[in-house]
Order: structure tokens, then sequence, then C-alpha cells
């Protein structure tokens, strides 16, 4: 056993539902991919940290264990606590504050940072987005963060899924779904979909330089076997065509092409031998 599968099995532990085989085999993958997005934001012992978007906290407990017993992690999420399965993001936290390391950790649902009644949170060490701008609603939600994050932090850590053009076919079913979602969110507005806006580097470079901050270094990890491709080709190829026709609200020409694209994911997903995750590109910005 290598030192970091001791450290993957070590934070797995502390996670909830872990004792399913299949659950667990999920958590390991997704640990393993987070201890490397750390790793790349060099994270400092005793660091405090701003995590946006901490969700069920799968960033947010190998956080914990990087910043040590002298560390603090408040995680801020806007979602209400009943979001998520199947655990839901509450349940999910609580468990971790319970845990080990809980007395390194606060969270915080149902706020939005960039309300005046959040600026409590601040002189930290480190803001973090991880794995959560998709979630956003509007793509100006993202300046209007970084820019908040300004007045709270000395250094941002960013990463999401690269959504750019794919660098093998195997990645071509993720970056298709991962646009056809957004198209369809675009249109209905879901507050609860995985999947609502999309960025490429160029669009989150912008909206850094635009709120004040300025990258010192990017980096790009690859991990094909996260199961979020799987997930997200799988959502749109079970969708039925009365929640198309219903979220078309009389446009044909858009259920039209909604459908066609969704064929071409379909003939897409049966040629390729794998359904490969796209690289997360990250950076730190000071």
């Amino acid at each position: 056993m290598t030192d970091n599968d001791a450290a993957v099995n070590r934070l797995v532990a502390l996670m909830p539902n872990t004792d399913k085989e299949t659950h667990r085999k999920i958590t390991e993958t997704q640990t393993r991919h987070r201890i490397k997005l750390v790793k790349e934001w060099a994270i400092a012992d005793a660091s405090s940290v701003l995590e946006i978007g901490c969700g069920q906290g799968d960033t947010t407990v190998v956080l914990a264990d990087a910043v040590g017993s002298k560390g603090k992690i408040t995680g801020i999420d806007i979602a209400e606590e009943d979001y998520g399965s199947p655990l839901t993001v509450g349940q999910s936290m609580q468990h971790l504050k319970n845990g080990d390391i809980g007395d390194r950790i606060d969270y915080h649902f149902n706020t939005d940072i960039t309300k005046p009644e959040a600026d409590v949170y601040s002189g930290y060490d480190v803001a973090i987005l991880s794995h959560c701008s998709f979630y956003f609603n509007y793509p100006e939600d993202l300046v209007n963060i970084f820019a908040n994050l300004r007045k709270k932090a000395k250094t941002l850590c960013f990463a999401e899924h690269l959504a750019y053009v794919p660098e093998s076919k195997d990645q071509l079913p993720h970056f298709l779904a991962l646009s056809i979602h957004a198209q369809i969110q675009a249109r209905v507005g879901s507050q609860r979909a995985n999947i609502r806006t999309l960025f490429t580097p160029d669009m989150i470079r912008t909206a850094c330089e635009n709120a004040g901050w300025k990258i010192k270094r990017e980096f790009q990890v690859e991990t094909p076997e996260l199961q979020d491709a799987g997930w997200e080709v799988s959502d749109l190829l079970r969708i039925k065509d009365q929640e198309l026709m219903d979220a078309a609200k009389g446009d044909k020409k858009w259920l039209e092409l909604i459908k066609a694209h969704l064929q071409i994911l379909k003939d897409v997903r049966q040629r390729v031998n794998h359904c490969d995750t796209l690289p997360t590109w990250g950076f730190v910005a000071e």
C-alpha cells in the first residue's frame, strides 16, 4: 500500500455511507481525485479555508486533513440542507462534523456568499471553489463570487471539469453531455440540476481578472476514472420526451435541436469503448 492509498483509506473512512461496496468505490475515486487537487493548490498546514459550494463534503474532508489540527475549514453552500441523494448535503456534512476531524469544520447551507449578511466570513488564508461552478444559475454569478472573495481571502483556488475540446474520443460523450445539460437548463432554469451553466477556461480567466485576481499558476489533472461522465451521460439518455416537450414550451425548433443533440450523444456513446471524465482544470490566484 502506498502513502496515497493509506491517505485515501483514512479519509474515506470518515465519509458517510461507505459501508456499501459500490458507494465506497465511488468515494475512493472521488477522494483520490480531490487529494490531487489539494496538492496542486498547495494548501498549507494551519490554514484557514473558505470553501464555496461545499456540497456533501467531498473536498471538505481532504481540506480538513490538509490543514491539520490548527487549521479551519468553513464550508458555504447556497443549497438547502435537504438537497442531494442518497444522503442530503446536510446529513453528509453533519456526519463529517461528528467525526474525528469535525472540530476543524464548520458549514452553512442556504447561504449566498455575495449577500451582505455573509460579510461575517472574512479574513481567510484561502478561498476555494472545487467542482461547483457548473451549479451557478448565471454566468455573472462567477464574476460576483470572485469579486466578493477578493475581500474575504488572500488566495483563490479553483477547479472544474475542462469544458473544452476533448483530448480523446472517450471524453467526447462527457463533453457533449455538459453542453446539452447546459442548453436544457438555460431554458428550464431548474434549481436542482447539477449542470446549469457552462464555463470555458477563457471565461473563467476573464472573470478572475475582472474581479481583481491575478492567476499565478494553472494546472490540469487527468482523472478519466471519475464517475461524473457516466452520471451526466446516463441522466440525459434517460430523459423522457415529455420532459423535453415541457422544457420546449411550444418551441418546436428548440425541441428538435435538443433531440438531435441527444441522438448524437447516444450514437457517440455506442461507438466509444469507455465514457471517460474530462480532465479537471484549475488555478491558484492572488
